[in-house]
């Protein structure tokens, strides 16, 4: 990311962030100490916080300004990445295009040649996902989770606004353990209202105020409602007025009661709590843990055969496992597809085409496998899948035009003269295309992080193609004339 400018370098960006956080935090304690006491200190500490919010303004404008220049700058190219995926939201705008839709498809819709996994707005990023509905419930809330934490817990607002402001600007909301503070930060604001609440109803009704009749008096239900004490025991209570010590009696009786009565509900409730936590940190870690299993064991087996130089039978049955044990990971997919015979290898892309229908790589490699069978029309296909996946590839439309030259030459001596005609034809297609997307990147001067330029070669097999696609029609023509 430092090195696309989507992103401070760690250092020193880093080292100055921590700079500024211990000198705000000491800066926090010396104001705080010159507040509380004469009056003086406290004009040298208005006078400092004035000098302090001036300094933060400038550093601020100053911030902002170097990111929206242009060349150097994030600004702009977050702008170009908002963008495209406005775009993008517009074809799916009320229920979204799914789950990680900029990841697996912001190389197949961007405008140039930027590199960039997120969208850099997380309003953005839940749009594309869940459309407006799911971006209105996640709005409704926030909102409610703000109005909890404003009503019972004020020192947490600062948190939920610092999660909510930055991550609307930046990709904070694809990381699950952001998600899970904000929940557990609501969680607790409303714990602390639900206490509050049930502290004042057990002493409101367990002590009572002296001379103060126990009628209006409120009890805890073990449904968690107050309630007023049932209609006998009032009026047992009301013909009690005029006896004193038969008052205090009945009234240590009730209080007895209701006493026992809320401690059983605590018991019960902190039995449920903890019960429910428990299961849920069980499935949570279990979970975690299984899939972590899962990942770590197909690591492990593709880099066995990564690192190891004879790709034998053996390497091929330790990528199988895993396959089967991530098998969303499109490298390993890949790598075993050049290891099997092509029928095989042809057959299980398309597979793993099933978990990764995105992956530009799966269809560039089941191109290469067409090409090698001769299969012009599914090598066309593929090639042009692969390219409308990642259309900022320079790899792809160099590899792709080698091996329509390499088809169309194999056709040409086969004698299948149409057959070779289309497919130079389409490599020239090719090749056209890929220079007037290197022509608009370079005219509009917009970044080129992905180093997507023209190669040389490409214009040599251009030239052989239209060779071989003249030479193709001429010998048609000659043959049809005799």
């Amino acid at each position: 990311m430092a090195a696309a400018q989507l992103a401070p370098a760690p250092v020193p960006g880093l080292l100055a962030l921590a700079g500024a956080w211990a000198a705000a935090l000491l800066g926090t304690l010396l104001l705080c100490r010159l507040w509380h006491g004469s009056a003086s200190s406290r004009a040298a500490a208005l006078t400092a916080t004035a000098l302090a919010a001036v300094a933060a303004a400038a550093l601020a404008v100053t911030s902002t300004a170097e990111r929206l220049a242009a060349g150097v700058g994030t600004g702009l190219s977050r702008l170009r990445m908002w963008q495209d995926a406005l775009k993008l939201w517009t074809e799916a705008a009320w229920l979204g295009h799914g789950g990680e839709t900029w990841r697996g498809m912001y190389r197949a819709i961007q405008s140039s040649p930027y590199v960039g996994g997120e969208v850099h707005s997380g309003i953005l990023d839940l749009a594309l996902d869940a459309g407006i509905i799911g971006l209105v419930l996640v709005v409704l809330w926030f909102i409610s989770t703000i109005r909890i934490v404003w009503r019972n817990a004020t020192h947490l607002v600062p948190c939920i606004l610092v999660f909510g402001l930055h991550g609307a600007i930046d990709f904070d909301w694809s990381f699950t353990l952001l998600w899970m503070m904000f929940i557990w930060i609501g969680g607790w604001a409303y714990a602390l209202q639900f206490n509050m609440h049930q502290t004042l109803g057990a002493q409101s009704s367990v002590y009572s105020p002296k001379g103060r009749s126990l009628e209006h008096s409120q009890a805890v239900s073990p449904f968690g409602c107050s309630t007023k004490l049932i209609p006998s025991r009032q009026h047992e209570w009301g013909k009690a007025k005029h006896g004193e010590a038969y008052s205090q009696t009945v009234f240590s009786r009730y209080r007895y009661e209701i006493g026992d009565l809320i401690h059983k509900y605590q018991m019960v409730n902190i039995w449920t709590t903890t019960g429910l936590i428990v299961l849920t940190a069980i499935c949570w870690i279990g979970g975690i843990a299984w899939l972590a299993g899962q990942q770590m064991a197909a690591e492990m087996h593709y880099r066995q055969v990564v690192q190891s130089t004879d790709l034998s039978e053996e390497q091929a049955q330790i990528l199988i496992q895993a396959s089967r044990a991530n098998p969303y990971r499109s490298d390993i997919a890949i790598t075993l597809a050049r290891l099997l015979p092509v029928v095989d290898a042809e057959k299980m892309l398309r597979q793993s085409l099933s978990h990764t229908q995105s992956d530009a790589g799966m269809y560039f490699e089941l191109g290469q496998l067409a090409a090698q069978s001769l299969k012009s029309e599914q090598a066309i296909h593929y090639f042009n899948e692969a390219i409308a996946l990642n259309r900022y590839d320079a790899t792809f439309h160099f590899g792709a035009v080698y091996w329509m030259q390499q088809i169309a030459q194999q056709e040409l001596r086969a004698g299948q003269l149409d057959q070779a005609r289309q497919t130079a034809a389409a490599g020239v297609h090719i090749v056209e295309r890929y220079r007037r997307l290197v022509e608009a990147v370079v005219m509009s001067n917009d970044r080129n992080d992905r180093r997507f330029v023209l190669q040389p070669a490409a214009t040599i097999y251009e030239d052989r193609l239209r060779t071989m696609a003249d030479e193709a029609y001429f010998s048609k023509d000659s043959s049809s004339v005799r």
